[in-house]
């Protein structure tokens, strides 16, 4: 009988830690490529520690890789994505800014689009809320913050830099 109870716990608490993960938080990476030689790759940061990394061309590391970081270290990612205004944010912005100056001595900003550039978008889901960021051009300092944190948190670098 004791053999049943002691398989039954670990089946609840095997099923128990396959759902928090399914439903753990998560910042995401996702660099896509452009007509030249532009790293593009994914990493995702678990609230857990875990992070999965997916090189796709460019990248030092083709495929997928699955370690782990420090738990307070994933964590904080979470609390700059609150501090920048992470989910107040547009959608996205888009092409190279153009800022001038009016007449009345306001500012006026436009946007040049462009095809061939890396697309940057960052991800974050927390607490059932998910939103997605996209700033190709590093107009947001806030994403660009963002996004060096990201990587030095996932420790990126090795995975990225061909050398």
């Amino acid at each position: 009988m004791t053999g049943w109870v002691t398989i039954a716990l670990f089946s609840v608490c095997l099923l128990a830690s396959v759902y928090q993960h399914d439903r753990a938080d998560f910042v995401a990476l996702s660099r896509t490529g452009c007509y030249g030689a532009c790293p593009a790759f994914e990493v995702t940061i678990y609230s857990t520690g875990k992070v999965i990394f997916r090189g796709d061309r460019y990248v030092a590391i083709i495929g997928r890789r699955e370690y782990r970081v420090n738990v307070d270290s994933a964590k904080s990612l979470f609390s700059l994505a609150r501090q920048i205004g992470f989910f107040s944010m547009p959608r996205g912005f888009f092409g190279e800014p153009d800022i001038r100056q009016l007449p009345n001595g306001s500012a006026e900003t436009t946007h040049t689009q462009v095809s061939d550039h890396a697309g940057r978008l960052i991800t974050v889901c927390l607490h059932d809320t998910t939103k997605t960021v996209q700033d190709d051009w590093g107009v947001s300092l806030g994403i660009a913050e963002l996004e060096r944190a990201i990587h030095r948190v996932a420790r990126t670098t090795r995975l990225i830099n061909k050398e």
